[in-house]
């Protein structure tokens, strides 16, 4: 990925970061997880060890802006539809769960 892509991520993740710093780790998680499921049927069919080594050097060579701002737009649009899901409402409710046990 070139520098000029990395810069436009960084100025995403800063900009959320400044914002608010729980919106800055929802941002995170879900830019992960969109970034994860853009390269999910290839890591389906790899093995463990394959899919470290894959992960550790993605196709992203020939990356434009626009790929990454349709990283950047569809994790903004999952995180939005995520945030009044009832999924949600249970993933907090283990999680409180299991803090509480701690």
């Amino acid at each position: 990925m070139g520098i000029d892509l990395v810069i436009r991520l960084w100025d995403t993740y800063i900009s959320e970061l400044f914002q608010s710093p729980q919106m800055f780790n929802d941002f995170l998680t879900f830019f992960s997880c969109t970034f994860l499921n853009h390269w999910r049927e290839e890591i389906l069919k790899l093995d463990f060890q394959s899919t470290v080594i894959y992960l550790q050097k993605l196709p992203t060579a020939n990356w434009t802006i626009k790929d990454v701002e349709a990283l950047i737009a569809k994790s903004h649009v999952d995180r939005a539809l995520f945030a009044n899901s009832s999924e949600k409402i249970e993933i907090e409710k283990i999680l409180r769960s299991q803090e509480e046990s701690y």
